[in-house]
């Protein structure tokens, strides 16, 4: 019995106490312009010989590749190609009149050297036609900022973790169950007219200006965070 006691005593003692948990997170952001541009050329062709159009679609995709592929400033990549099968009735019948394609192929071209970029579709402007145009951040401009701005984010989540620990008595806190995140990609589509007219022409009509659209970027907010649980001691 006397053991008994010994043993309910001492699970007694030794009990840990319990802990008190709090949540916290801070975060650090930055708004930093965009230095990278991203130019979609195109070329769309109508007609009833779909292996005409795709020969010429492949003619200008090869042009614009080989215009580009030496300059190191450049990033290229195949974009979309695709060719559509239409077919046209005579007027209220089920007759086939006759089969007509359209055939659409696409260059993407990137660049941090907006000058090289705008000489670039300047160049190109002959085979292929701006589709769209595109701005964001660069993958080693992202991680720098980030990098700058983590200690920021740690440094907050101390200071409101021990705000939070003396205003309710403790003398400190233990960090658990922590997360960092990272800013999430994203970009700022800016559609040119110049897109408009690549679709709604042929090469055959169309009348391709010689001036490439201007190039400037925009801002993006490339954010940090950090966040977990405290044991206040």
């Amino acid at each position: 019995m006397a053991f008994a006691q010994t043993n309910a005593e001492s699970q007694r003692i030794f009990k840990p106490e319990p802990e008190s948990y709090v949540r916290v997170g801070a975060e650090a952001y930055r708004e930093v312009r965009e230095d990278r541009a991203n130019v979609t050329l195109s070329k769309q062709l109508d007609g009833e010989d779909q292996r005409t159009l795709l020969r010429e679609i492949n003619l200008a995709m090869r042009n614009v590749v080989e215009l580009g592929k030496d300059n190191s400033a450049l990033e290229l990549e195949t974009g979309s190609y695709s060719i559509r099968r239409h077919v046209h009735y005579k007027k209220d019948t089920k007759e086939i009149d006759k089969i007509t394609y359209t055939a659409t192929g696409q260059v993407i071209a990137r660049s941090r050297n907006f000058e090289e970029l705008l000489a670039f579709v300047e160049a190109a402007h002959e085979d292929m036609l701006v589709g769209s145009i595109s701005f964001d951040l660069s993958t080693d401009l992202r991680r720098q900022v980030e990098a700058e701005i983590l200690q920021e984010a740690i440094d907050s989540f101390r200071s409101k973790a021990d705000t939070i620990a003396q205003g309710l008595g403790y003398e400190g806190f233990e960090v658990r169950n922590v997360e960092v995140k990272d800013s999430e990609s994203g970009s700022v589509i800016r559609p040119m007219r110049a897109a408009a007219m690549s679709f709604a022409t042929t090469a055959d009509t169309a009348e391709s200006p010689s001036a490439a659209p201007p190039l400037e970027g925009g801002k993006q907010l490339v954010k940090v965070s950090v966040s977990g649980q405290i044991v206040l001691k």
